[in-house]
């Protein structure tokens, strides 16, 4: 909550010049007002809970992407495989394999996923 701008507010009504009851009403208020403020404690800084709320409510509105991270192939498929989801980690092995041509533990895990399925 953001102060009020007391002294805006007191030009504001100085400016009545022809309401000489109005005037001297809202400047008994003001003065209400300003004692009022002045005893409210300070405001208490938010909790580092509330900041990191307020901080991934920030991130979740902008447009900031997630940086995409290399996974291995063989920890991706073993994923699969250990949901029996044995089809997609041979594809995913496949995939790896023409990109990794070299890789002879992806052409051995490749064996071994077919053989299972046979």
């Amino acid at each position: 909550m953001t102060t009020p701008d007391l002294k805006a507010l007191r030009r504001d009504v100085e400016a009545l010049g022809d309401e000489p009851k109005l005037k001297e009403e809202m400047l008994r208020e003001l003065d209400v007002l300003e004692r009022h403020l002045r005893e409210m404690p300070p405001p208490t800084p938010p909790s580092w809970g509330a900041r990191i709320y307020a901080a991934l409510r920030r991130m979740l509105k902008s447009e900031v992407r997630a940086v995409p991270v290399d996974v291995d192939p063989l920890a991706e498929a073993e994923v699969y495989v250990s949901y029996g989801r044995i089809d997609q980690a041979i594809e995913i092995l496949e995939q790896a394999h023409r990109a990794h041509p070299e890789r002879q533990d992806i052409v051995q895990k490749l064996r071994e996923l077919r053989l299972r399925v046979r």
